[in-house]
Formats: structure tokens, C-alpha cells, sequence
């Protein structure tokens, strides 16, 4: 029996031979189906038929198969019958084994059984009508003996077909590997085929590399973590390696290691076509830079960056500009940036660039330079007023009340004469109330009397009633939360008049409820109760006809309810509305009426009177349409897992199940199940739900609660089932971390060999094999090991080539 140490040695061996079986088997992966078919034309089927042996997916194998059939033996066509139909069986997937079924009936046709009883669908699209004219004039040429001209036309239509779309090409190759092997040009053949094996890297290869380096530059081993970023062949991700792995060497005060990542990240920016993109990171890698005190290399990455952007200054990159001028600022070399500005022909630019260096002033509280730069605007922009508005705040917090009335006469002005079509809305009256609710904010009350006067007075300009109350509750809140002027008490009656005005869902959903949900927040229940009341008595008063509409209110007001008031409130609150609910209910039989009345039900029920469940399921079953009955079950059931009923949860359960829809949203009622203790349904509910974000909430907290309970085997069973592979990589973390702190080293090695094993591509594989680095500063072998495979396997792939 192998000690657990030697168990841990054997985990590279495992890596080794794991990554090889992932990359050949990626490597057939990528072939395109047409490819299989071009070696299958060509006299090549057992080759062709060697690599789609090891695709690790039997759906593509079942489709690459009936599309070589035709060019084997009748021997080995049965046996590829034989197989395709094996491999159908192994689908678990519905719609992929319906469509393998299909592939099947292509299979027969092509195997010159046409009598099959299994369907036969066209898999491939008509070719495109240009190319396939081309390709027919080619072959009438090749037919005529005329073979230079044929053989110029073949040659120029596989360039034309390399220009269209991609996914527009495999098939029209195929088509053209067909006439040329019946014309003789074998040469040209071979080139076709030659130009489809491209290299490709696994699409989390680069983020697991970059992870290692992190992990090794974390653990002092900057060799290694060289060493592994030099793997990464694309620019941007060596570059976002190298800054990262260089930003940890500048915290460790290891400044030749910053040195070179940062020059050997710059090699690569050279090789961005992207212009945006090249400043923003040459800004990105100053900084480390600067702060490693490396300041020529910083001067010249900036000075680089710079050149860039007023070299296309005209064509206007706001992204990269901005980006770069919060370079600047994070190396404290705002001076700097004001130097793009003179280059600035375009106004929008020019007002741009200086509206965010003066917000980069303003956050560094320098309002004497942010105060300097206003001047340089150009007059009667938004721009300007933003950045003045912004300048004027910072100045009340300041105590400079000079010079806060003379930029608010100078906004004021300024925006009365904007006319903002493309937001729709009156500027000034944006521009008072924002400053108004800004200055409540900050605390700024030598200044808000006046300015939400002002604020006000300009409301009055709104014609539009429901924009108008819109600006009025701004303010309301703004006093609510941050503390009253004088004017409170006008303001708020004026709401709640206008309130009334308009239709009732509005005026509960957006004026009403939300200021009396503010008082319940503030503890003031006596207003909270005045104002819930009031809207509660609009709704009552209603003239409504529609009945959803009047559902759609009480909804409001129940909800405001629920969350504000307390439980002698809530109750009483209940028992009064829900009679016209009922009468809603049974006279109109609107679903929204009784799912509200089973919501109402389930809150009693799960408040201690369990027999307004029954009235709630009596109810839930005489919903139409399905959809919405569904939602009344999942409302029942959750309750039934609150309350620990596991009969009636499971009833309820076999009866959404029934209802055959195609998602049953078993999340919520998991996530109930798991949170009263009940792991194992919640789990048993999950196994019924594909992967999705929202599943992947619940089992993380079954996965945390079980690790909490030291049921770290069924933790580790769960992970496979998240979504992707990253969520995946971040739990086994979290377990092997668990079972290291207590040395646990057998589990460990069991869990990193069951995972690598279980991997199906190299994409899973190389997005799996940072779990190992909680290990890293432990057995660094290790982490060395996964990377010195990366030459190791690429000589192995060469030799297919």
C-alpha cells in the first residue's frame, strides 16, 4: 500500500497523461465534420475514422459517422451502423438523441438502405448559388481536358470561399475537395486540407496559467511564475498575466521581477491592432510601474500611451481616454494629462477629456485646479454644468459659499439654455432638483433652503403632471433622508394631490407607497400608517373597472404591508381586504386574483394557522391557465417545506410534475428544503432542474452548510453539478483547503484524481487544474509538474501532425 505522500507524487503522472487524452481528444473535437469527409474523399476514411473514435461527445461521433459512411466498405459500413446505434443508446439528452436519431436515418440512406424506418433530415444547408455556379463552371472545364484554366478557377474559388463567413465555408470546401479529387489535382486537395489544421488552445488554458503564475508570485517563486506566463501565447492574456504577476512582485518590493514582467508585457502590447485597447493597457502597466518607483519605464508607457491617443484624436476613443486620464491620476501625475488637451480639435473631446480630469481634481478634493479648468470649456455644454454641478457640492462641504452661488448662477444659466432631446427632459429643472437632493445628501444645509426653492420653483415650469411629481418625490426622499427644510410640508401635499391625479396602480407603485415605506424605515409608524391608509382608501374609492388593474394595486399595498408594518398591523390589515379579493376572485376567476389570495394564504399558513392551506390548494387547482396554477403549487410547496410537511411537499411536488411544463423552477423550493435542514430533497429536487445560474445558488449554500457539518464527501459530490467550470474550480478549492487545515492528504489526492480523471476536454481540464493550488505553497513540485506537461504534450500532438 502506497503512503499518502507517494499517492501525491503520482498526481503529476495522473496530469500528464490526463491533459494528453484531453488534448487528442480536443483535437479531434475541433476537426469539423466536413474534414472527416475531405479525408474519407481522398482515400484517408481510417484516419479520418481513427479521430472520430476519440471525440469525446457520441452526438458528434454519431454525425461524423453517417457522414464518412458512404465512403467505406460495406463491411465496415454494418459495423459503423452497429456503432451509431450503440452510441444513441449512451445519449441521455432528448433533443441531442433525437437529433442522433436522425444522423441514424442519414446513416441508412448513405449506406444504401433507404427503407429504414428511422426519419432522415437535411443536415446541411443549400450551398451559396455563387459559389456553387463557379464550381460547376470548374468542372465543365476539368470534364472539356481544358485543366490549366479548370485548375486556376479551383484555386481561385478556394480563396473565395476563405473570404466568406466561416461558418459559410466548411461545406462549400467540402463541396470543392469532391470536383478537384474527380478532376486529379491531389496537390490542391492536400492544401485544402492542410489550411483546416489550425492549432488551437483550450479556451481556459491561458486564465489557468495565469492563476499558477498568481499562486507561485504569491509564494515567492517568481521562476516559476515566469516560467508559466511564458506558456501563454496570446498577447492580451500574457499581458494581463504578466501586469498581475508583476503588480504582486511591487507588493514584495522585488522590483527587478517588476521590471521585467512589465517590459515583456509592453513587447506584447506592440502586437494589439486595437488602438483603444493599446493605451488602456499601457496606462494599466504604468502604474505598477510608478509605483515600484521603475519611473523612466512608467514615463515611457505613459509617454507611448499618450502619442497614441493624439495621434487618433480625431476619430474621438472615449473609453481609452478616460482610462488613461485615471492612469494618470493613480500615478499622481494629473498635470500630465492636461497635456492632451491642446491636441483636442473635436469640441466633444476637448469637453470630454476635461470634464474627467476635473472629476479626477474633484475626487482628489484639488477643487483649486478643478476650479482653474472650468474656464477652458466650451460654453453652454452639459459637460460643463456636470462638472461645475460636481465642483459646486464639493465646494459647500468646503464652507466656500462665494464660490458656490457663483457656479450655481453659472449652472442655472447655463442649462436654461440646454435643450436635451435626447434625454427627453427639461435640463434646468434636472439640473435644480439634482443639485437639491445632492446638498441633502452631502449635509450641505446653509444651501439647501435655497436650492430646493429653486429646486420647486422650477417644478412648477413641468407641464407633464406625472414628470412633474416625479422631480417632487426626488426631493421628498432626499428631505426624508437627509434631513427637512422648510418647505417639506407644501412639498408633501403637493405630492400627494398630484398623486391622486393619476391612475391608481401609479400612484400607489411610485408616489404613494414608496413614502410610506420611508417612514416604517425611519420607525415613524404613525406617518407610516397615514399615508398606507391614505393610498389604501384611493384604492378602495377607485373607479377602476379593471379588475387586474385593482389586483395589481392591492398587490402593491399587501407587499408595502409585508415588509413595513408589524404583525398585529399586517394581519388586521389582511383580514379587512381580503373579502374584496375573494368577490374579485370567484366573480372573474382571474389567475392574479387567486394567486395573490394564495400568497395571502401561504403567509398565514406559514405563520403558525396551517388551515388556510387548504383553502389555498382548493383554490390553486382551479387556475387557468397551467403556467399560472404551476406558480400557485410552487407557492404551496414552499410553505409545505417551511413548515416540514413532507407529505403535502411532496404531493404538491408529483403534481407539478403532472402538469408536464417545461421548467418547473425547482430552485426556490430547494433552496426552502435545504434551509430547514432537509439537504437530501433539496438535493433530489435539483437533480430535476438543468444547470442554471439559479441552481447554482442553491447548491451553494447546500454546499457551504454541508462543509459547515463536516459532510465534506457529499459537498464534494454536488460540485460537478454548477454550471461552469470556474464555480466548479472555486468549490474544490474550497474543499481541499477544508481537508489540508486538517491534513487530511488522502481525501485530497482522491478528489484532484477522481476530477482530472472525469475531465471530458482539455477546456475542463485546464479550467479544473487550479484546485491544486491551495497546494501550491505546500508541494510546489506540483504546480511545476502541471506545467513542464504543457511542452511534453504539444511534441506528442506535433507527431499526429
Amino acid at each position: 500500500m502506497d503512503t499518502i505522500e507517494q499517492q501525491l507524487e503520482l498526481l503529476p503522472r495522473l496530469w500528464r497523461y490526463s491533459l494528453l487524452r484531453t488534448s487528442l481528444t480536443a483535437h479531434a473535437d475541433r476537426w469539423p465534420d466536413e474534414l472527416y469527409v475531405m479525408l474519407a474523399i481522398i482515400g484517408r476514411l481510417p484516419e479520418a475514422l481513427a479521430q472520430i473514435n476519440v471525440c469525446a461527445y457520441p452526438e458528434r461521433q454519431v454525425l461524423a459517422w453517417a457522414r464518412v459512411i458512404k465512403y467505406a466498405e460495406p463491411q465496415v459500413q454494418l459495423q459503423l451502423l452497429q456503432r451509431i446505434e450503440h452510441s444513441i443508446r449512451s445519449i441521455r439528452d432528448p433533443e441531442d438523441q433525437t437529433f442522433a436519431l436522425s444522423c441514424l436515418g442519414l446513416a441508412y440512406a448513405e449506406a444504401g438502405i433507404p427503407n429504414a424506418t428511422y426519419p432522415i433530415y437535411q443536415v446541411i444547408d443549400r450551398p451559396n448559388l455563387t459559389v456553387q455556379g463557379l464550381l460547376l463552371q470548374a468542372n465543365r472545364l476539368a470534364s472539356q481536358g481544358l485543366s490549366d484554366q479548370a485548375y486556376l478557377l479551383f484555386d481561385e474559388l478556394f480563396m473565395t470561399i476563405f473570404a466568406m463567413p466561416q461558418y459559410e465555408q466548411l461545406y462549400q470546401l467540402m463541396l470543392l475537395v469532391q470536383s478537384a479529387k474527380r478532376a486529379g489535382y491531389n496537390s490542391l486537395c492536400e492544401r485544402i486540407i492542410q489550411s483546416l489544421y489550425v492549432p488551437h488552445e483550450a479556451p481556459t488554458f491561458n486564465s489557468a496559467i495565469q492563476e499558477l503564475a498568481k499562486a507561485y508570485a504569491a509564494y515567492g517563486d517568481f521562476a516559476v511564475a515566469h516560467q508559466a506566463i511564458q506558456l501563454i501565447k496570446q498577447p492580451r492574456s500574457f499581458i494581463h498575466a504578466a501586469r498581475q504577476v508583476a503588480v504582486i512582485a511591487c507588493e514584495k518590493q522585488i522590483h527587478t521581477h517588476t521590471a521585467s514582467l512589465l517590459q515583456a508585457a509592453h513587447e506584447r502590447v506592440k502586437q494589439l491592432e486595437d488602438i483603444d485597447e493599446h493605451i488602456y493597457l499601457l496606462g494599466q502597466l504604468a502604474i505598477p510601474a510608478r509605483q515600484a518607483g521603475l519611473i523612466e519605464l512608467a514615463q515611457t508607457l505613459m509617454d507611448e500611451a499618450f502619442h497614441k491617443l493624439i495621434g487618433v484624436q480625431h476619430q474621438y476613443p472615449p473609453v481609452a481616454t478616460r482610462l488613461l486620464i485615471q492612469s494618470y491620476q493613480s500615478q499622481h501625475a494629473l498635470a500630465d494629462a492636461l497635456a492632451i488637451i491642446p491636441f483636442l480639435d473635436n469640441p466633444q473631446a476637448h469637453d470630454y477629456v476635461l470634464g474627467n480630469i476635473i472629476e479626477c481634481y474633484l475626487n482628489d478634493n484639488d477643487l483649486t485646479n478643478a476650479h482653474l479648468l472650468l474656464k477652458l470649456f466650451k460654453p453652454h455644454e452639459q459637460t460643463y454644468v456636470a462638472a461645475a454641478s460636481n465642483l459646486l457640492i464639493k465646494a459647500g462641504a468646503q464652507g466656500l459659499i462665494e464660490l458656490v452661488w457663483r457656479l450655481y448662477w453659472d449652472v442655472m444659466a447655463i442649462s436654461k439654455a440646454i435643450n436635451d432631446h435626447v434625454n427627453h427632459r427639461n435640463y434646468f429643472v434636472y439640473v435644480a432638483c439634482n443639485l437639491a437632493t445632492e446638498a441633502s445628501t452631502h449635509g450641505l444645509t446653509v444651501l439647501t433652503p435655497r436650492l430646493y426653492s429653486e429646486a420647486i420653483q422650477a417644478c412648477t415650469t413641468v407641464d407633464h403632471g406625472y414628470t412633474r411629481l416625479r422631480y417632487l418625490k426626488d426631493l421628498v426622499l432626499a428631505q426624508m433622508k437627509h434631513g427637512l427644510v422648510a418647505s417639506f410640508p407644501n412639498l408633501l401635499a403637493s405630492l400627494r394631490l398630484g398623486a391622486t391625479q393619476l391612475e391608481i396602480n401609479t400612484a400607489l407603485n411610485e408616489f404613494l407607497c414608496p413614502i410610506a415605506v420611508v417612514y416604517a424605515e425611519q420607525g415613524n409608524y404613525s406617518a407610516f400608517d397615514d399615508w398606507f391608509n391614505y393610498a389604501h382608501t384611493q384604492l378602495k374609492n377607485s373607479t377602476q373597472t379593471d379588475h387586474k388593474a385593482l389586483v395589481s394595486g392591492y398587490r402593491t399595498l399587501i407587499k408595502t404591508y409585508r415588509t413595513s408594518a408589524s404583525d398585529w398591523m399586517n394581519s388586521a390589515f389582511l383580514a379587512a381586504v381580503l373579502p374584496r379579493l375573494q368577490v374579485i376572485a370567484n366573480t372573474t376567476h382571474l389567475a392574479s386574483a387567486k394567486n395573490l389570495l394564495i400568497n395571502i394564504y401561504a403567509d398565514y399558513a406559514s405563520e403558525g394557522h396551517p388551515a388556510f392551506l387548504a383553502q389555498a390548494y382548493e383554490m390553486a387547482i382551479t387556475i387557468e391557465p397551467i403556467a399560472d396554477r404551476l406558480n400557485a403549487l410552487k407557492s404551496l410547496a414552499k410553505v409545505y417545506a417551511k413548515v416540514n410537511d413532507g407529505p403535502h411537499l411532496r404531493a404538491i411536488i408529483a403534481e407539478m410534475i403532472e402538469l408536464e411544463l417545461d421548467d418547473l423552477e425547482f430552485e426556490s423550493i430547494a433552496l426552502v428544503c435545504a434551509k430547514q435542514g432537509d439537504f437530501a430533497y433539496a438535493q433530489e429536487l435539483l437533480a430535476r432542474q438543468e444547470p442554471a445560474p439559479w441552481k447554482d445558488e442553491v447548491l451553494w449554500y447546500l454546499i457551504a452548510k454541508l462543509i459547515q457539518t463536516n459532510q465534506v464527501a457529499t459537498a464534494c459530490q454536488l460540485i460537478p453539478s454548477l454550471s461552469e467550470g470556474y464555480k466548479q474550480e472555486r468549490e474544490f478549492q474550497k474543499i481541499i483547503t477544508y481537508y489540508l487545515e486538517r491534513q487530511q492528504l488522502a481525501e485530497i489526492g482522491q478528489i484532484v484524481q477522481d476530477v482530472w480523471r472525469n475531465c471530458m476536454s482539455d477546456t475542463e481540464l485546464w479550467q479544473l487544474s487550479t484546485i491544486i493550488v491551495p497546494l501550491i505553497p505546500h508541494y510546489p513540485w506540483l504546480g511545476i509538474a502541471v506545467l513542464d506537461s504543457v511542452p511534453w504534450v504539444e511534441q506528442q500532438l506535433a507527431r499526429l501532425k
